[in-house]
């Protein structure tokens, strides 16, 4: 059964703002141990959701952002910009912030991976850091789909459907990764594959039935994106 997460103020405060500005700024301007550490305190200091910790999507932020520090030009910083709306969802859940906690829940973890995706892609088409990029695509879908599924099914099978989740990503992203196309487009690409794993196997898990229509609307939504996506792309070999 999903987990039912009040919260206490539906109203955005002035203080998550400029927290959320301040940390964009400062990894901007400074080295990324200092956004880090900043971004700690803000996240622990005062009081948290007594439910959820959000420990497991807060550290795959932070490897987004890191990663996201290797790049350099106009890239990054488009893809900075996203820290902002990061930054100001990840601690404002943490302090209990938000209605609609699982919602606001579920946006973060596809913005944060997206931002990853984008720069996953982008770095590895320029450096040769291939197998090492792996590895922290591997770590950042486990994080991200182990609080996901803690939201939205509970406790008791967060690992097992996480390590899941995370195998069907990583098979994927691989696969996404031979297409010629742009590193923008494959994010997207495995954002749209990803998002469909996760429907799946939540509906699954929480004994929701999946109709023949479920599947049919289902898979005419994804043929179609994967069809813009792969239109719009410009295709080098």
């Amino acid at each position: 059964m999903e987990l039912r997460l009040p919260s206490i103020s539906g109203v955005i405060p002035w203080s998550l703002a400029i927290k959320a500005a301040v940390v964009t700024l400062v990894w901007f301007w400074a080295p990324w141990w200092v956004f880090a550490a900043l971004t700690a305190v803000f996240f622990y200091q005062g009081v948290r959701d007594p439910d959820l910790s959000y420990n497991l999507t807060f550290i795959a932020f932070l490897i987004t952002t890191w990663w996201l520090s290797l790049m350099a030009g106009a890239a990054a910083t488009g893809l900075g910009i996203l820290i902002l709306p990061e930054a100001a969802i990840i601690i404002g859940l943490r302090h209990m912030m938000w209605l609609k906690k699982a919602l606001w829940h579920r946006f973060l973890s596809a913005l944060v991976w997206l931002t990853f995706l984008t720069t996953f892609f982008w770095l590895t088409s320029f450096v040769n850091q291939v197998w090492y990029g792996f590895i922290m695509l591997a770590a950042v879908a486990y994080f991200l789909s182990r609080d996901l599924m803690r939201v939205a099914i509970g406790r008791e099978q967060e690992k097992f459907l996480a390590g899941v989740t995370t195998f069907v990503l990583v098979e994927a992203a691989w696969a996404v990764f031979m297409l010629p196309i742009e590193p923008i487009n494959k994010g997207v690409l495995m954002l749209l594959v990803s998002l469909m794993a996760q429907e799946y196997l939540i509906r699954s898990e929480t004994g929701r039935k999946a109709t023949p229509v479920f599947y049919l609307t289902m898979s005419s939504v994804f043929v179609a994106l994967f069809l813009a996506i792969l239109f719009v792309s410009s295709w080098t070999i």
